[in-house]
């Protein structure tokens, strides 16, 4: 059983940030066949199995631990075969790692008249990530570094280096920086057919975000527009491109927008 501490009467109940400074106990959590649904118009979310053993002690220097699995979770079109959740340390200094594999299926598109419909497939979603950090209390929130976020199949991602990430959530506000991400396969002349084309890579320098602002700055390098066509599953009788894109961005959006996005065929 979890203690969360019991507020002092007259006082507000414990806002997020306080309960993760407070959470205290052991939780042995088994579902199967999990089915709910908002409301009858609303498509069920649907659960095979979901097994969870958490262990967690007070404080910031206190110990956490958790082991969290799902099975065949389907939602909207979507199915999650497998899917786990791991995290060792402490509040202050722990790891995380995320495991994830199933199928995407973006939607149907419309059809021309005397057209069949469109319709998207499924892509393979098989995804790993792999973090490490720690909860600095309600002020500093979350900080650490990504360190390893890759994904397979359809929609190939590959982050080259760490990653500096921070949540804080009060006030709100996330931050991520010296995140480059490879997109899609190599490609090229000596590539196998079954290969996607090459996605290019996104390198995010900085971005700052808090409710009402955000800041980002990055660059662009060698953007596939094809690759990207084929990942929305566009029609090749609708549209085509060979256009290979570069160039960087540097903005900062509040109450006005400023500042200066360059794009160049590559």
């Amino acid at each position: 059983m979890f203690n969360t501490g019991n507020p002092t009467a007259g006082k507000a109940a414990p806002t997020v940030s306080a309960l993760l400074d407070r959470l205290a106990g052991t939780l042995d959590l088994q579902l199967d066949g999990l089915r709910w649904a908002a409301s009858p118009r609303v498509q069920a979310v649907q659960v095979a199995q979901l097994r969870a053993r958490a262990q967690a002690s007070a404080g910031l220097n206190g110990r956490i631990a958790l082991d969290a699995s799902l099975r065949d979770a389907r939602a909207a079109g979507q199915t999650l075969q497998t899917a786990g959740l791991q995290i060792d340390g402490t509040r202050a200094r722990h790891t995380i790692v995320l495991q994830a594999r199933g199928d995407i299926a973006p939607g149907s598109g419309p059809s021309e008249p005397g057209q069949a419909p469109h319709t998207t497939h499924p892509s393979p979603l098989n995804l790993s990530l792999r973090a490490a950090g720690g909860w600095l209390g309600k002020t500093l929130g979350w900080r650490g570094q990504v360190t390893a976020l890759d994904n397979t199949g359809n929609w190939p991602i590959h982050l080259q280096a760490p990653a500096a990430f921070a949540l804080a959530t009060a006030p709100l506000r996330l931050q991520l920086s010296h995140a480059a991400l490879e997109l899609g396969g190599t490609g090229g002349a000596g590539a196998s057919s079954a290969e996607p084309p090459q996605g290019g890579v996104i390198d995010i320098a900085n971005l700052d975000y808090a409710p009402g602002s955000l800041r980002t700055a990055g660059r662009l390098q060698r953007v596939d527009t094809a690759y990207w066509l084929a990942l929305a599953d566009a029609r090749a009788d609708a549209v085509r491109s060979s256009l290979v894109l570069s160039g960087d961005w540097d903005l900062d959006v509040g109450a006005s927008v400023n500042g200066s996005v360059a794009l160049f065929s590559a």
